[in-house]
């Protein structure tokens, strides 16, 4: 049967898991009040849970004022799982691997080239050398999530195009690296990563519509990138989720000042985007151009915040107070509102720490809960370890 009454069945685990992955932890009973569910429903949902291992009992609460039996509190394992996230740029690719608190308990930096011809199999042995060390925590890695430059389709697992990996059609990634290390794998654009980062691990914040900015400039990858080792691109969330458009290339940033002979994403010619960390006249005149570009979108859309991710330091005293007086520039009313800038948290770990948060997100989004890892019993709270 496959009607109403199953399809509730399958969403409760979902509304519950994610709940108490957001909270931290909460009783049995607030998470039937906050949910609107039956207590037998959420004892059913958490007795699984527990028997697999996934959520742990923590101390008791106090007693009511009439006394009677102390609550007692639920929290998810965070050493249940692991998901792993990669950053791949033409001359490295840099890996994290965090809990489902978002811990990382492994980052490592590999450098060399790669391209269309050689990332799935470049990936393929990182995934098995990962596995080992998986085993060694006594845990299971839940999915493995891919970030890097161009139009992704997360759909099919494809890189459609990317013109620093010389990808000119579309290639098969997710399901050839999901078969290699036997876990799902998730291909997204590299500045979608770092809005589902800041999506996932800020949700004190309450984010439902931000923009994330990310900009690299890495002048040894001139012949990978845009001239000068310069590359912008956007996260555009709508409504608490992340927006790809029809054909999975939103985000793709060009400004609205360079002209169809320009061969960087700016007006400026490449001459002087190579100089772009030396002098500060070049510096000034491509975060003006950049705080144009952002404050159309800011203004336009109403977006509450604007992460930006880069580790160039020159942004953290320049970069800022140009965007912010764009913003207020450019818009033509009174009335008050509030859009904060800041820089990501995650620093140069963005990319791929996003690509791990997703994976996690995906968990709590549709769990299907195995039960204890092979290799032995999944840490506990206590137990877990930071390699």
């Amino acid at each position: 049967m496959n009607g109403k009454g199953e399809g509730m069945k399958n969403i409760n685990p979902s509304r519950v898991l994610r709940l108490l992955w957001q909270k931290k932890e909460i009783t049995r009973i607030d998470l039937a009040q906050e949910l609107g569910l039956h207590k037998s429903t959420i004892t059913n949902i958490i007795n699984d849970a527990l028997a697999k291992g996934m959520v742990l009992e923590t101390a008791a609460g106090q007693a009511g004022p009439q006394g009677g039996r102390r609550p007692i509190f639920l929290t998810i394992n965070k050493g249940y799982g692991c998901a792993a996230g990669y950053e791949i740029q033409p001359s490295y690719r840099r890996l994290v691997v965090i809990n489902l608190d978002g811990e990382i308990l492994h980052e490592q930096v590999t450098p060399g080239h790669i391209d269309r011809d050689n990332l799935v199999p470049a990936l393929s042995a990182s995934l098995r050398s990962l596995s080992g060390r998986v085993k060694k925590l006594k845990t299971r890695l839940l999915g493995v999530g891919i970030g890097t430059s161009g139009i992704m389709n997360p759909d099919r697992g494809e890189i459609v195009q990317s013109i620093p990996l010389r990808v000119t059609a579309p290639l098969a990634v997710a399901a050839p690296l999901a078969a290699a290390v036997g876990a799902p794998v998730h291909v997204d654009n590299d500045a979608n990563c770092c809005a589902w980062g800041e999506l996932i691990f800020h949700k004190n914040l309450h984010l439902e519509n931000f923009l994330s900015v990310l900009i690299e400039i890495r002048e040894d990858e001139i012949e990978h990138k845009a001239p000068g080792g310069l590359a912008v691109g956007l996260g555009i969330v709508i409504g608490g989720k992340v927006h790809y458009g029809s054909t999975f290339s939103a985000g793709e940033f060009r400004s609205a000042f360079s002209r169809q002979t320009d061969v960087s994403q700016f007006s400026l010619p490449p001459k002087e985007l190579l100089k772009l960390n030396s002098d500060p006249i070049v510096f000034s005149r491509f975060t003006d151009e950049l705080s144009e570009n952002i404050a159309l979108l800011v203004n336009t859309l109403n977006v509450s915040h604007v992460f930006l991710s880069t580790f160039n330091v020159a942004f953290k005293d320049r970069l800022l107070p140009a965007l912010r007086e764009k913003i207020e520039e450019k818009f033509p009313y009174t009335v008050e509102r509030t859009c904060r800038i800041a820089f990501s948290s995650f620093g140069e770990k963005a990319v791929a720490y996003g690509a791990a948060g997703y994976i996690l997100e995906r968990l709590f989004a549709h769990p299907e809960i195995p039960g204890p890892a092979a290799t032995g019993e999944p840490e506990t709270a206590e137990s877990a370890t930071t390699v």
